[in-house]
């Protein structure tokens, strides 16, 4: 009923490349769309155990995916 949620989907640089450098800005996203209902989705290219999370986590946000693998590897055949 007139609600709305706003995804932002991301993708983060490969891990040679340090990920965590840019992900660390995306906790402003919560702050600059405080009046938003958020979902903030994509490859981070980084574990979610990995510290620049923590700034999330203190803003109660939390991965929605908690023990399961998101990595499907496969060989072509």
């Amino acid at each position: 009923k007139n609600q709305s949620i706003m995804v932002a989907n991301y993708h983060a640089v490969p891990k040679k490349k340090e990920p965590w450098r840019e992900i660390k800005h995306m906790i402003g996203l919560q702050t600059w769309y405080a009046s938003e209902r958020l979902i903030l989705c994509g490859d981070f290219n980084t574990e979610a155990s990995h510290p620049v999370f923590d700034s999330f986590r203190l803003n109660n946000l939390s991965e929605a995916l908690q023990g399961q693998k998101t990595t499907l590897k496969i060989q072509p055949k």
